[in-house]
Order: C-alpha cells, then structure tokens, then sequence
C-alpha cells in the first residue's frame, strides 16, 4: 500500500534538481560528456542505490560548514561551478564513499578528474578520501586518502567549452570509455568512440587518515579532522560509562564486526526521512520507513522498528502501523498491523530508540 509512495518520494529527493541557469556542474566534465548530457536533458536517469546515495549524504552533512563553492567563468554569462566537500587547513578534502575495503583509484576516473579540477581551480593541495561503508573495530584502515594533482590543467577549460558547445548546439557528445561504463544507463546502445582521460596523477598518502576505535571503543580523530559531530563524540564517552548499554545499542556485528558509524546514520536517515514526508500520520495509519545497512530482508521487521513505531503511532493516535523497509539491494518489503500499547513493547531488550534517546537517557541518569 505504502511501497510505491516512499519510493516515488525518496527518488525525489534523491533525484531532486540541481542544475542551474547558465552553470556546468564540475561533476558533468569530469565523466563521460555523452552521459553527462543525458541526464541533463533527462533523456535518463542514473542508476540509483539508495542506502549508498544517503549514506555519503551523512558524511558530507558532517563536513557541511567546510564546504565552498566555487565557480569561473567559461563564456557568454556561463560558468563552470562545483561544489567541494571541505577546505581545512588550505587544503581541498574530497570525500568519496565505496564498499570496498581496498581501493585502486585508477577504477574511478570521473573522481580523480572531479578531484583534479578541483586542485586547478583553488591552487591548494588536493586529498580524494574514500571512506568504506563499513568501518570496522580494527586496526584496519576505514578510509584510504590519494593525493591529487592534475596533469593536464591545460584540458579542462577546453572540455567545459566542448561540452558546453554540444549543449548549445542540442548535439549528442561522443561516448567515452571508462572504467565507469560497467555502470552506466547507457551501456547496452553506447558504443564508446573515445577514451575519457584521466586529467589526474595520485600517490598515496603517507599518512593515511583513519577512523579506528581502541579495545576500550574510545573514538580516535585523527589530525583534529572533524569526522563525526560533537554531539556524536559526547554520546560515545557517556555510552562507555555502560558497556552494557553501550553494546546494546550499538549491537548491529556482522562476523565479529563492529559497524563503527551505524547509529549516527541512522539518526541522519531517520532526520532526511522525516523531511521528506515518509514517517508520519497518514490517516488511521502512522508510516515508518526506514533503510537497512544490509543486502538482506528480514521475514519480519526488527524489534527496534516495531518498537520505534508503536510508540509513535501511540504519540500520534493512529490505530494501524505501516512498517516499510528498503535493503541496499533497493528491495523494499510492508509490514501492517494494528497498534498494540506501548507499554508492551517497552519491557523488549531494545529499549533506545535512537541518538536523541540515548541523549536523554543518560542526561537523567545521576
């Protein structure tokens, strides 16, 4: 009943407008130009994975207040403009998240020229940081860093001109053969005529910036980077004070594997979802939709989803519960049933709901 409404909604948002008047996104000339061209005409849409796309949202909501836009002048009042993640220390930090626990970047062109414009444009000392989507209780590295430089800086002026020719003229750009093309909308009537050119030359960092958790679970920052909020910092040192509690919370292992940043995505997910009109009222129902970090649907939603729901449908009044759930597979699965009291669901072992709970907990506790 509710499937096909929070889909059409988080596509949406996902899919939201960010192209403006007389503007060339930085993003558009740094892959394919064929494909950059489609989705601009929106002839099509990109391949879209959901939990992916909200997860690296979160982690530049983290670097919000760091961000900078910037943008030159290319011709006839347009301009070539992108928007780069963070400037610390007079250094551009671009983040990039990937599945993977190793990352060979040669695999991802558009990012490396993303990253070397990036470098031309401020003339600042550029590191493109991949972050995994599973940061591990490990000594481990979760985030690989390159160093970016571009090569060829004489090229992307030309390129913004030639792509911006094909806009004006209405003409389809040649396609351009990449590493990307495995994904790509386009790939089953492309025929690449051109190599995309990597404008880019990367060594790794020496000193790798990691995120890693000690036996005791203490948060380590490396390099006073500001990767988690304080807010999130606070909570982890008063969760330590109960390993219990804190384990409980936290409890979301794979294998013996610790998902380090699980519940502040969470917390994130349920604000965007929230904005977006997905959790709610919706006549006798209260709707709650939520993403799993997993590539596997449960036959029946969690305790924590059941739990998180009854309450606030019991807050909100509504008879029925609507629960939806959407895999990183894009697979989305409905549970409704009638609203039981919530007094029943308190005395289940997850009793915190979220972040904001935790907070609270812990700020009544002596």
């Amino acid at each position: 009943m509710f499937e096909k409404f929070v889909v059409d909604k988080l596509i949406a948002y996902i899919t939201r407008q960010y192209y403006h008047p007389y503007t060339i996104n930085v993003s558009e000339i740094a892959q394919c130009l064929r494909l950059s061209y489609h989705l601009r005409r929106k002839t099509i849409v990109k391949n879209l994975r959901i939990i992916p796309l909200f997860y690296g949202q979160m982690w530049h909501d983290v670097f919000v207040h760091y961000g900078r836009k910037i943008c030159v002048d290319l011709k006839d009042s347009w301009k070539l403009c992108g928007d780069i993640d963070a400037i610390i220390n007079d250094v551009v930090f671009e983040l990039k998240t990937v599945s993977r626990r190793t990352v060979e970047p040669s695999k991802y062109p558009s990012w490396l020229n993303q990253s070397a414009i990036y470098s031309f444009l401020t003339n600042k000392p550029t590191i493109l940081l991949f972050i995994s989507t599973k940061l591990y209780c490990s000594e481990e590295e979760n985030i690989h860093s390159y160093n970016v430089i571009p090569f060829q800086p004489d090229k992307i002026i030309p390129r913004a001109l030639e792509y911006l020719d094909y806009l004006m003229k209405e003409e389809e750009p040649p396609g351009e053969k990449s590493y990307d093309c495995r994904f790509c909308p386009l790939k089953d009537t492309c025929s690449p005529e051109r190599e995309l050119e990597i404008n880019a030359m990367y060594v790794k960092d020496e000193d790798d910036y990691k995120i890693v958790i000690d036996k005791a679970r203490e948060l380590i920052i490396p390099k006073d980077m500001p990767y988690f909020c304080e807010y999130y910092v606070a909570t982890l040192n008063q969760l330590k004070k109960d390993p219990v509690r804190f384990n409980r919370c936290l409890a979301l292992t794979t294998n013996n594997s610790f998902y380090f940043p699980k519940i502040l995505m969470v917390q994130r997910i349920a604000q965007i979802l929230e904005n977006i009109d997905v959790r709610g009222k919706y006549g006798e129902y209260y709707l709650y939709t939520t993403l799993l970090n997993s590539y596997d649907m449960p036959d029946e939603p969690y305790d924590i989803n059941v739990n998180v729901a009854m309450y606030n449908a019991e807050k909100h009044k509504c008879d029925k519960v609507a629960i939806v759930l959407i895999n990183r597979r894009n697979q989305i699965k409905e549970w409704v049933m009638p609203r039981k009291p919530w007094e029943r669901w308190q005395q289940r072992e997850c009793k915190i709901c979220s972040l904001r709970h935790v907070c609270e907990y812990f700020k009544e506790q002596p």
